[in-house]
């Protein structure tokens, strides 16, 4: 793979034009500018490293070179680290403009080894020489800080012997990092933890010189060690002039030792020098020219070093992925953006939330992925399904506390809260479904085997309701012993006969309504007919009682002509009687016999109408039995409707 578009500006992921050489090639890491006013603005962390960073599992090892414009950073990381034969970071003879903008990692991690043996992916990163003027200062720190927050071990550049002024000029970088980051969290609701020191996140520091005329051995002849080059450097000051000075300067170095107790450093000539890097050559003797500098084989020996002791990047006792130094980076980016201070624990904070919610999302796809192979199988039993359900929280609880076992306590037991609930949704919906699929297959069978019956019933097959019990209970026991062993089966069943009874009885319901109704039209036919002969009889009897009262009239009025003819009889008879004594007798005889056939014929007349009054009485009686008949009647055709 190899990388075209290199320049000292920003450079955005749609500039870059990488080729697949099968060579590595230097990506941009973070583009760094300045506002209008001077202030470092982070345009952010680059697509192109996130995509080559997040792919990095296991632990890593930040390799960050850093130092002063043109002192050859990328020249270190080119000659120690870089396998032979790449072409290496960038770099430019111009002395006017920097060849590297921003920060900027190699786009294959390099294998190397912890100090216990465990394999570590190594990660290096070029950054932008630092100016070291007044009018550079806020972004010096923000290059410095982003390099050093972000490595495990620091490689610091610096052109001259390890002198006074070079070790004030380390410690300005380091102090103006010092008063810009904050260690502690700022966050009241987050749990608290141990306070810590910013020395607790300080990387390896290998300070890389180049003196021309390094003095070798000290007043004995005994050669000096590269950590005694370095010791030297940094010893207590105890010159008498420039108090101050002198105070300032040990208080540099001091900084120094606190914040760097694992430091070295690694005397060099110019790398970019050809003839610095010509191989020894033997003497006459077949000796080695000792007025040559074993250059190479000392390079070969710090390369063997810092991959045979590779840190690993760690933060609060965690071991960071490529992933997660993606993350870090990010927040960090966060900050200066925001013009606020570089908060190590509330980046932390922000990691851990971020590796819990992706460690989360995968404790979900374990569970789902241990659940895969039982949705074919639904509907289950719900001991075989708790069972499964059991084993998949574990697993997926397992995987996230594994994989989250070294980030913030308070934020893991969030996150495994939230875990747990949404393990409990998806519970909660596996059982939804098997609860459907139970219900469907149910629905299927019981469809199948109740269809016999509901044609017969459709088909008015059934001659009662006895007759449509019987076929529906052979179904049902068939649906017990064919369906799943399922509760909602038995709901579906449960339902689904519940209408189907439903059904069938308003069926036969209505059909005996039905015939009901038609019973009732006969009834209230023959009702009427009946009515009608009643209204016809009543009147014959009327007109038959009207008559009697006729003739009762006429014999009541012939009666009482009789009489009158009597009463005037008699008056003769008492004004003849005197005179006509014997008439009288002949006419009283007569007389008694014409009233007694008067009288005979009164009662025959009178016996006429007891007889007609006697008439009159059976038809009013038989006109009541009608009635009689006709309520009694209209009574039962409601009872048997």
């Amino acid at each position: 793979m190899s990388f075209r578009s290199l320049g000292s500006e920003n450079v955005r992921d749609e500039d870059l034009v990488v080729e697949d050489s099968g060579r590595g090639c230097p990506l941009p890491f973070i583009n760094i500018g300045n506002t209008s006013s001077g202030r470092p603005r982070v345009a952010a962390v680059t697509e192109a490293a996130k995509r080559l960073l997040s792919n990095i599992e296991g632990p890593i090892c930040v390799v960050s070179s850093i130092g002063l414009f043109k002192s050859g950073k990328s020249s270190v990381l080119n000659r120690v680290l870089l396998p032979s034969g790449e072409d290496g970071f960038h770099v430019d003879s111009n002395d006017d403009q920097p060849c590297t903008r921003g920060l900027w990692v190699w786009s294959e991690p390099i294998k190397a080894q912890a100090p216990d043996g465990t394999e570590v992916s190594m990660i290096l990163v070029d950054c932008e020489g630092l100016d070291g003027g007044s009018s550079f200062q806020e972004r010096d720190c923000c290059i410095f800080s982003l390099s050093v927050l972000l490595s495990s071990y620091i490689i610091y550049n610096s052109v001259g012997a390890l002198a006074d002024d070079a070790v004030e000029t380390l410690w300005r970088f380091v102090h103006g990092m010092a008063n810009s980051v904050q260690v502690n969290s700022s966050k009241d609701d987050e749990e608290k933890t141990e306070q810590q020191s910013i020395a607790d996140f300080m990387p390896k520091l290998l300070w890389a010189f180049r003196d021309e005329k390094l003095q070798r051995k000290d007043e004995h002849g005994r050669q000096f060690s590269s950590r005694q080059h370095l010791e030297r450097a940094l010893e207590e000051a105890t010159r008498e002039f420039g108090a101050d000075k002198v105070q300032n300067l040990n208080k540099a170095k001091a900084g120094l030792k606190h914040l760097f107790p694992d430091r070295d450093c690694f005397p060099a000539v110019n790398l970019t020098d050809p003839e610095a890097s010509r191989q020894e050559s033997p003497n006459k003797s077949g000796g080695l020219d000792s007025s040559v500098l074993s250059l190479p084989r000392r390079l070969a020996a710090l390369r063997e070093a810092i991959r045979k002791q590779a840190e690993v990047k760690t933060l609060f006792g965690a071991e960071l992925s490529g992933r997660m130094l993606v993350e870090l980076a990010e927040e960090l980016v966060t900050a200066v953006n925001n013009a606020s201070p570089f908060n190590i624990a509330d980046a932390w904070i922000e990691v851990c939330d971020r590796e819990c919610a992706g460690h989360m999302e995968e404790g979900v796809r374990t569970f789902a992925e241990s659940l895969s192979s039982l949705r074919p199988q639904l509907p289950v039993g719900s001991s075989d399904l708790a069972s499964a359900h059991q084993d998949a929280s574990a697993a997926a609880m397992s995987a996230f506390a594994l994989s989250a076992r070294d980030l913030q306590a308070g934020r893991v037991r969030k996150y495994k809260g939230q875990l747990e609930a949404t393990l409990k949704a998806a519970w909660e919906k596996v059982s939804a479904d098997n609860w459907k699929a139970g219900a469907y297959r149910g629905r299927e069978l019981l469809r199948e085997l109740y269809r016999p019956v509901e044609e017969k019933l459709h088909g008015n097959e059934y001659a009662s309701f006895s007759d449509y019990e019987r076929d529906r209970l052979k179904a049902r026991s068939a649906f017990l012993e064919q369906a799943p062993r399922h509760q909602s089966v038995l709901s579906v069943l449960h339902e689904a006969m519940e209408d189907a009874v439903a059904s069938a009885a308003t069926r036969f319901i209505t059909k005996a309504t039905v015939q009901a109704q038609d019973v009732q039209y006969r009834l209230e036919e023959e009702v009427e007919n009946l009515r009608f002969d009643l209204k016809q009889e009543r009147a014959a009897s009327e007109g038959a009682i009207s008559a009697l009262r006729d003739k009762t009239a006429q014999q009541e009025a012939w009666i009482s002509a009789i009489k009158t003819k009597e009463r005037e009889a008699r008056e003769t008879a008492a004004n003849d009687k005197e005179r006509h004594a014997q008439q009288l007798l002949d006419v009283g005889q007569a007389h008694s016999k014409a009233l007694a056939e008067a009288l005979q014929e009164r009662d025959e007349a009178l016996r006429a109408r007891d007889e007609a009054n006697n008439t009159l009485h059976i038809h009013k009686d038989k006109l009541k039995e009608l009635q009689d008949w006709k309520e009694k009647n209209s009574s039962r055709a409601v009872w048997e409707a």
